[in-house]
């Protein structure tokens, strides 16, 4: 981030749990911020133990679609919260926003419109970093009291829902780490550069900032600044005045202003949108100072775009609401016409006083990638170092696959999502409960050791008929035939009967083959001959033959498997934390093998 610093010293490698303070000693603003990056990547990694890569309560950042037989659907975002990789994202609200609304990203519409307009199948991903903030991005980081100083700057996450197209739809149940454009998007490796230090230097932080991407047969662009891009200053948009290449603008003034722009001087102007949207400022040169307000509160400058800017993409700089801002650069390129410098790769750049910098060739440069490196008077000049990529930073986590299957577009949900503690505990104290009343039933039946044998064995053949008869009066009420509730549903699958069935999520009357994170609904029975291709009878309640995987007793409940369109035996995890999975019973059978016909009392809801 940008910011006025020494340096960041900040190095997970050295595992330091805090810094620590001694009497007598100046205090640094490197050591205040290697505090703050020990605490904060002591919390994520404790939440990334817990949650996983990325999770989730309930519904937040699901995604939703409509319109789903358009020829693009209209996607929306549920509000809640998301973890990425130990990171808090949060969407504020109640009620679902278009995806093409999202707070921090005021292109989505664009992006999405250019990464779903040709693809039938699309990986929808949340990408999180941290933003600096400055005083000149939010005034209300000044301090009336102090002069109107800037003291500290601050850090905020923010989150974008992008899309990424894929070559083919992954198959059902495939892992999402597998798909190789999302390879791709992940396993960038950052370039290092190779800096030779200089001589007579200052204390400086340097960066290094890629301006446009390479483009064709252009090559891309950078530029630097000596004090870490620091150098900025608000902008008065309604005072900007533009006259063909050359733009005057009015900044609000602070103490040192013009020791810290000069004539001839590289600036960026830049806004919220266009930093958000990842999309680097106009570059322009400081062609003269013109006159100060009265109170000299504002001062006046004009400025000469580069040859590259179109002067109508100042129109954004006019609307208050994006925060317009100057930066200083410090590179002076010898084309006047332009104010940024070509990357020239596997080439030693000069940068100044004997500094030398080289880009690695055969690397893929994006506008927004940056490096920082320290110089300090006592270096020794001509002695090398290599600087990795410092940022941009992203976390990146899949949402949900997008994909058309027969003129309809399908959402599959990526998420990870866990109960809070207290459902948990709730559970856990139920099945505390279950198993005090099991304890208390077993010692009942051991205080009876004096019962004699041949009593046991009336018992036995007692509780053996009692048994007999509730099973006759289940099936009695059950019908076994008539007495089943039935419906009819459509599915645009073909299905077999026995296969397992949930609720389409997309259309009301409709089924899809039950898997491991949809709540079954039925079992599909034999239809009639008269039933159109796309209907089927769906048993909700009432004994069916159902298709089994994996060995089951009678009596055991069993629940939507991994195998679409299959049940499994029912485990502790599923019984206390995911009972909406539970179809019914296993009855009348004796133990069956994988993928087996088998005879299911369905009690769905009970």
């Amino acid at each position: 981030m940008k910011g006025d610093f020494s340096r960041n010293t900040y190095n997970p490698k050295r595992r330091y749990r805090s810094v620590r303070m001694q009497q007598g000693r100046p205090l640094l603003d490197a050591d205040w911020n290697e505090q703050a990056d020990i605490l904060n990547a002591q919390q994520s990694q404790g939440f990334r133990r817990m949650i996983g890569q990325h999770g989730g309560l309930e519904d937040g950042f699901l995604l939703t679609g409509r319109d789903t037989t358009a020829e693009r659907p209209s996607l929306f975002l549920q509000p809640g919260s998301y973890f990425v990789e130990g990171v808090l994202c949060e969407l504020d609200g109640e009620d679902a926003i278009p995806l093409a609304e999202q707070p921090y990203f005021p292109g989505a519409a664009d992006h999405l419109t250019t990464a779903l307009g040709k693809t039938e199948q699309a990986l929808l991903y949340l990408m999180a970093w941290e933003r600096g903030v400055t005083a000149v991005e939010d005034p209300e980081l000044i301090e009336p009291a102090l002069g109107g100083a800037d003291t500290t700057t601050r850090t905020q996450v923010v989150w974008q829902v992008r899309a990424l197209p894929l070559a083919q739809a992954p198959e059902p149940g495939e892992d999402v780490a597998g798909w190789p454009e999302w390879q791709a998007l992940l396993n960038k490796l950052p370039p290092a550069l190779t800096i030779t230090r200089g001589y007579n230097l200052e204390n400086e932080l340097y960066r290094l900032e890629i301006h446009d991407a390479a483009q064709g047969d252009a090559p891309a662009t950078w530029k630097w600044s000596r004090e870490n891009g620091a150098i900025a200053f608000a902008l008065q948009s309604e005072a900007l005045v533009v006259e063909g290449q050359q733009v005057d603008v009015a900044l609000v003034a602070r103490p040192g202003l013009q020791a810290q722009l000069a004539e001839d001087d590289r600036v960026e102007l830049t806004c919220r949108t266009w930093e958000l949207d990842g999309r680097p400022g106009l570059m322009a040169r400081i062609e003269t100072y013109l006159e100060a307000s009265e109170d000299e509160a504002v001062q006046k400058l004009r400025l000469e775009l580069a040859a590259a800017a179109q002067p109508a993409d100042l129109d954004v700089l006019q609307e208050a609401a994006e925060r317009p801002l100057l930066r200083r650069w410090d590179q002076r390129p010898a084309d006047e016409g332009t104010a940024v410098l070509p990357l020239p790769p596997g080439e030693a750049v000069a940068l100044e006083r004997g500094i030398m910098v080289l880009f690695p060739a055969d690397e893929s440069y994006q506008s927004g990638d940056y490096w920082q490196f320290v110089m300090r008077s006592e270096d020794k000049p001509g002695s090398q170092m290599t600087v990795t990529q410092c940022g941009p930073a992203r976390w990146l986590v899949p949402l949900a696959l997008l994909h058309r299957r027969e003129q309809e577009w399908q959402l599959t949900d990526c998420r990870h999502t866990f109960q809070s503690l207290t459902d948990v505990f709730a559970r856990l104290q139920l099945l505390d409960a279950d198993l005090q009343a099991t304890k208390a039933a077993l010692a009942a039946l051991h205080t009876e050791t004096d019962v004699e044998d041949e009593e046991q064995e009336d018992e036995i053949t007692l509780l053996q008929r009692q048994v007999a008869e509730l099973r006759a009066t289940v099936n009695q009420l059950a019908g076994r035939s008539d007495g089943r509730i039935v419906r009819t549903y459509r599915c645009q699958q073909e299905l077999d009967v026995g296969e397992v069935v949930a609720n389409s999520p997309t259309e009301d009357g409709y089924v899809v083959r039950a898997g491991p994170e949809a709540a079954p609904l039925g079992v599909v029975a034999p239809r009639p001959d008269d039933f159109a291709a796309d209907e089927y009878v769906v048993v909700l309640r009432g004994p069916a033959l159902c298709r089994v995987r994996g060995p089951v007793d009678s009596g055991d409940l069993l629940a939507s498997a991994e195998t679409p369109g299959h049940l499994e035996k029912a485990g502790l995890w599923t019984r206390w934390f995911q009972p909406e999975r539970i179809l019914g019973r296993a009855i009348d059978i004796s133990t069956t093998q994988d993928f087996e016909l088998i005879d299911v009392f369905v009690m769905r809801g009970d």
